[in-house]
């Protein structure tokens, strides 16, 4: 993830966040991955990547892709938290708003 990006002052995650938009962020990362020299993008040296990502819960209390329709609220039968969700993969979730 990019921390800044998501969750930093104003940011995409921070802003859905904030408006009530989104609740329960959890993020995830997963195993490290050993990439081969010979792959074009590896550039002629063995690597390791690992990627971060993050699920948040619609409230159901945005529409209409922005926090300005806020109040406008859609009905959800499913309901989950992220207590649900794979804990041995799950890491700390970014401070919204701190960056």
């Amino acid at each position: 993830t990019d921390k800044s990006a998501y969750f930093g002052k104003g940011a995409q995650w921070a802003t859905l966040k904030k408006g009530g938009c989104i609740d329960d962020i959890a993020c995830f990362t997963e195993e490290e991955t050993k990439i081969s020299a010979d792959l074009y993008l590896a550039k002629g040296r063995e690597q390791s990547i690992s990627h971060q990502f993050c699920f948040a819960r619609n409230t159901g209390n945005c529409t209409g892709g922005n926090v300005a329709s806020m109040g406008q609220v859609v009905s959800s039968s499913r309901k989950w938290h992220k207590d649900d969700l794979c804990q041995n993969w799950m890491i700390e979730t970014p401070n919204i708003g701190a960056h």
